[in-house]
């Protein structure tokens, strides 16, 4: 996805949900042009993956804050003047930007758990994502989005008690309602339950089961019919050879 389609898609939700989403966008990188992108066309927060070091959270941080809180440059088309800049009393649209985006690191590696506490305590970060499967193949475990491994266990655990430590929400993924149930008890307010990957798979697969049962019972029922029908005609010709005496 290139920056073009990326603006579309953010100024499309924001557009016709009339603000009632707010679209977070997981960049594919941590340069400061991703970060302009993805906010300057209206993002409400920004999920940087492959978080591992305190000095790559601060740098993020003073791509995506105006000043005083960092270095954003500021955007003369996002936003159209007497319309879409009003604000509270007391409050600049600057400030307005500097509170109301999220800014989210993801931690994702050995590296990132080594340096967890760090990364957390970084002024301006908003909540800590944990990337399991990233995780899970840094740490040279089978590939997954959970496990039981002491080793993974310890791993999560590090990174979840420096989020709560520094007051951080956590975020991550959870697929079915026993992975949901047990995020919730540790503690976690933003699961991601299903991916756009996923959607499409299952999405296809239950129109093709669908679709796949629907022709079996066809057939079934069509040679049930001609069961039927050829018993009919078999009945049939009994019949006219005992009038005629056959």
């Amino acid at each position: 996805m290139g920056p073009e389609l990326l603006a579309e898609l953010i100024k499309t939700i924001n557009y016709y949900s009339e603000g009632a989403m707010a679209p977070v966008v997981r960049l594919p990188t941590h340069g400061h042009e991703w970060i302009t992108w993805a906010l300057d066309a209206g993002a409400a927060g920004i999920i940087l993956p492959h978080t591992g070091t305190a000095e790559q959270a601060r740098k993020v941080v003073n791509a995506a804050r105006f000043a005083p809180q960092g270095d954003r440059s500021f955007p003369p088309f996002a936003q159209t003047y007497g319309y879409t800049d009003n604000t509270p009393e007391g409050e600049s649209l600057l400030d307005m930007w500097n509170n109301n985006t999220a800014i989210i690191m993801q931690i994702e590696s050995t590296e990132g758990v080594q340096n967890a506490e760090e990364i957390c305590a970084v002024s301006g970060v908003d909540a800590i994502m944990i990337g399991t499967g990233d995780l899970r193949l840094s740490m040279r475990l089978p590939f997954g989005f959970d496990g039981a491994e002491s080793e993974y266990t310890s791993a999560m655990a590090t990174i979840e008690q420096a989020a709560k430590k520094n007051e951080l929400p956590l975020m991550g993924f959870a697929f079915g309602t026993a992975a949901v149930d047990a995020k919730l008890k540790r503690g976690y307010q933003c699961l991601m339950v299903s991916s756009d990957m996923i959607a499409l798979i299952t999405g296809q697969s239950s129109g093709l089961d669908a679709g796949r049962t629907a022709v079996i019972g066809s057939k079934k029922i069509d040679n049930e019919l001609k069961t039927v029908t050829n018993a009919e005609v078999a009945d049939e010709t009994v019949a006219v050879k005992a009038v005629i005496g056959q």
